[in-house]
């Protein structure tokens, strides 16, 4: 019992060292990267959890000894590796449910982002045109969608700019627009990349226009289709531009 009791004080002390985060009375301290904390805090959490589980069967079991007095007493090295047995049992069973599930429906999950999705039953299974069809429409979609939001964001800019006698906001101001100006449509949204407070500049000026004085004021990060990206000029146009920065 006090080896049991040991064993658990030990794995709570675990889970609070590795959620304590402050160092106290000049006492050194190791911080752990934000993931690494977390699968830390889980396996120390779950290692508990382990821990009381034996501790419950085993006096569960030998508390059967009353009424069963046949029943061969439970250490709880035995109840611990019950336990554990029976939880890769419960993942082997569930893992094959999930295997048989996708083989017997397969198709029945579509990647959504980063995750899975169920797909929809009433959506037909497309053809190879046709999928490509609708890949087409969606970029068109999505290409109408960042026009639109360059746009709109733009457009804000130049208000604020106009009331100042042209002096574009500087980059602190545009910092504090609300997400649906600032950000870029889609399922990973990007932060535009500003340059209305050095439109003065001649760096970022597009220079396959006929007019050098027409320069940058926002234009699409990197991470979008390459070097091919959106960008609001000074003069109020949308087009797509070859700027590397």
């Amino acid at each position: 019992m006090y080896r049991v009791k040991h064993t658990i004080a030990c794995a709570t002390l675990m889970t609070l060292t590795i959620q304590t985060s402050v160092a106290r009375a000049g006492m050194p301290t190791f911080s752990l990267h934000d993931v690494a904390r977390m699968r830390l805090q889980a396996i120390s959490f779950f290692a508990l959890v382990i821990l009381l589980s034996a501790w419950g069967v085993r006096r569960i079991w030998n508390s059967l000894s009353n009424d069963f007095p046949k029943l061969p007493n439970l250490s709880f090295r035995g109840a611990l590796s019950a336990v554990i047995l029976w939880g890769l049992v419960f993942v082997v069973v569930l893992t094959m449910i999930s295997g048989a599930r996708e083989l017997m429906s397969p198709g029945a999950w579509v990647k959504n982002g980063l995750t899975y999705k169920l797909a929809d039953d009433a959506t037909p299974l497309l053809s190879e045109g046709e999928r490509i069809a609708a890949e087409v429409q969606r970029q068109i979609s999505l290409q109408s969608d960042r026009m639109a939001r360059l746009q709109q964001t733009g457009l804000a800019l130049k208000q604020i700019a106009d009331g100042r006698n042209g002096a574009w906001p500087s980059q602190d101001e545009f910092l504090q627009l609300p997400d649906e100006l600032r950000l870029m449509p889609g399922d990973m949204p990007f932060e535009y990349i500003y340059h209305g407070d050095t439109i003065g500049d001649t760096i970022g000026s597009d220079r396959s226009s006929n007019s050098n004085a027409d320069a940058i004021v926002i234009i699409e990060p990197v991470a979008i289709n390459g070097a091919q990206r959106f960008a609001f000029y000074q003069s109020g146009q949308v087009r797509l531009t070859e700027v590397s920065r």
